[in-house]
């Protein structure tokens, strides 16, 4: 195919630029590319070592993922296995047992969500310094946290995303600051991290607490989590270490 044919095809079959997508979704171009790389978009079409163009179906499929972020409030995890209409990591069976247990535990717990029923006005969160709103706004588009929108156009976020803000900007307070070149993808990592380690924990419970009863492996993993919290606190900082005595 010579380089004409080429971009005739791109400009016919693949209409759309990555500015395009950007100004037709209002999503940053990072958040496109983060959008790919989890595998809920698929690539674009390359013509070069720099260029893309993407299709209708590219358009239509962000445009839904945001319709199920923000009608729906799926996080991405779920919306992939919508879209590749997979049942996930769990049977069924095991889908029922960690529902009863999710129900289970969130009574339990209750009293240990400070946030949990809150919402929080954006605007009040920047009036009060707690994040940079540049950083706010990435975490947002990366979906590390969820916003709200009520009928007027106030802006919300859940009052549980407030701690991890709060840590966010001390970062940035003890010199974890843009310029160093840290950037709110160091806190998608951590994200998608622990997600693999809660994916694993699930199976861990579905294996090995599937046969009591709801209430009771509930009762389990409350009394055990603040433990494995620690343990794996005690793992980072025991690696960090060990890779610094071994410099």
């Amino acid at each position: 195919m010579t380089a004409a044919s080429s971009l005739q095809e791109s400009t016919t079959e693949w209409p759309y630029k990555m500015k395009d997508l950007c100004d037709r979704t209002g999503l940053g171009r990072q958040a496109i590319h983060f959008y790919i790389q989890r595998g809920l978009v698929p690539p674009g079409h390359k013509t070069g070592h720099n260029m893309a163009y993407y299709s209708e179906a590219h358009l239509e499929r962000i445009q839904l993922i945001r319709k199920l972020q923000h009608e729906r409030f799926l996080p991405l995890d779920a919306i992939k296995a919508i879209l590749d209409e997979q049942e996930g990591l769990y049977s069924p069976v095991q889908r029922d047992f960690l529902r009863s247990v999710r129900s289970n535990l969130k009574k339990s717990h209750v009293k240990n969500q400070t946030f949990a029923a809150k919402v929080v006005p954006v605007r009040d969160i920047l009036e009060c310094q707690i994040i940079a709103e540049t950083d706010l706004t990435q975490l947002i588009e990366f979906d590390v946290i969820g916003i709200h929108e009520n009928e007027d156009g106030t802006l919300f976020l859940s009052g549980k995303d407030i701690p991890l803000l709060e840590l966010v900007g001390q970062l940035r307070r003890v010199g974890m600051s843009k310029g160093r070149g840290f950037e709110m993808g160091a806190i998608v990592e951590y994200k998608r991290l622990i997600s693999q380690l809660v994916d694993w924990e699930g199976q861990l419970v579905v294996s090995h607490l599937g046969s009591l009863p709801p209430d009771e492996a509930a009762g389990a993993i409350a009394q055990a989590l603040p433990l494995i919290d620690q343990i794996l606190a005690h793992f980072h900082a025991s690696r960090i270490n060990d890779l610094l005595d071994s410099m």
